[in-house]
């Protein structure tokens, strides 16, 4: 869901759990989620941003350049080259 938020222009509030970080990159607000005023906090900063619309143009390119069906086929077959030799 964060990866097509993403890639809608939506800047995201995310925790550093899981594969989060390597989605979002720089181009999101990170907070702790375990601590409710970590998140409030977050989400309010987000809101209060000058540089929202340009988070968010930035945050599609990101997804665009990295996940894009395009570039998840390249790597694909290079894996499926390096196997089969």
């Amino acid at each position: 869901a964060v990866a097509e938020a993403m890639s809608t222009q939506t800047p995201v509030v995310v925790s550093k759990k899981g594969a989060l970080p390597e989605v979002v990159g720089d181009w999101g607000e990170y907070v702790d989620h375990n601590s409710p005023k970590s998140v409030s906090d977050g989400i309010i900063k987000m809101i209060k941003s000058e540089n929202i619309s340009v988070l968010g143009e930035r945050s599609r390119h990101r997804i665009i350049r990295k996940f894009s069906y395009k570039q998840r086929k390249k790597i694909v077959e290079r894996i499926i080259n390096k196997i089969t030799g």
